[in-house]
């Protein structure tokens, strides 16, 4: 039996836009990013490269720095967890990727304003975070995050953490920490060295994969600051 069209443009039955039914905002229901567990086959999408193709957080207005980012996406609760399941995922994930994920952790923080610095020309600063008190700009928290997506086993040298302290004091914008995250960890007796010493915890922060891994989660579920 052959497929029949009408003859006539007069047959076509269109509904009219009346008679057409949306559902109200308030009446969608969206589960919450915590209730969704994806099946085998996300987990093999992480492995092959596939899940780290989405996007992890969604970017707003651009700015001299860089873009503004508004939120984090589904894919972001999934790398975190897929990363709670096997730390060594981590030195799986590209670099950018690595600072998406970390500027998402700022905003699930609560911080305001965290601006996702330019690919090249970031002047030592991958994030920066600020979050205002009551709203003004008075006694603001300005954290600036270096992020080094480094192997197993590589270390990020004491020159680096200098470099970066370097950038603390020449920002023209006074931040009030500095942070150097990385996906490996920091070569050794780097705390002997006295001008980092001394500025450490309050104005420096480093931060090493295991402990990136803590912040993670923490930031997933809403309970602390990434830095601050």
């Amino acid at each position: 039996m052959g497929i029949r069209f009408p003859r006539r443009p007069e047959d076509v039955k269109f509904p009219r836009p009346e008679d057409v039914r949306f559902p109200r905002p308030e009446d969608v229901k969206f589960p919450r990013p915590e209730d969704v567990r994806f099946p085998e086959v996300a987990r093999e999408a992480f492995a092959s490269g596939g899940l780290l193709l989405g996007a992890v957080v969604t970017l707003g207005e651009r700015t001299d720095d860089g873009f503004l980012v508004e939120a984090v996406t589904l894919p972001w609760f999934e790398i975190v967890r897929f990363l709670m399941e096997d730390p060594e995922r981590r030195f799986q994930i590209p670099w950018r990727k690595w600072e998406e994920m970390i500027a998402g952790a700022y905003r699930r923080a609560g911080f305001e304003i965290v601006t996702l610095t330019h690919r090249s020309g970031d002047h030592g600063r991958d994030v920066v975070a600020v979050k205002r008190d009551g709203g003004i700009m008075v006694g603001q928290v300005r954290i600036i995050d270096q992020v080094k997506a480094y192997g197993p086993g590589q270390l990020v040298p004491a020159n680096d953490v200098r470099a970066l302290m370097g950038v603390l004091f020449a920002e023209d914008r006074p931040a009030s920490k500095a942070v150097l995250t990385t996906t490996a960890d920091f070569a050794p007796r780097l705390l002997q060295d006295p001008a980092v010493a001394r500025l450490v915890p309050h104005r420096l922060q480093l931060v090493n994969g295991i402990e990136l891994l803590r912040r993670l989660a923490a930031a997933a579920e809403g309970t602390t600051k990434p830095a601050g």
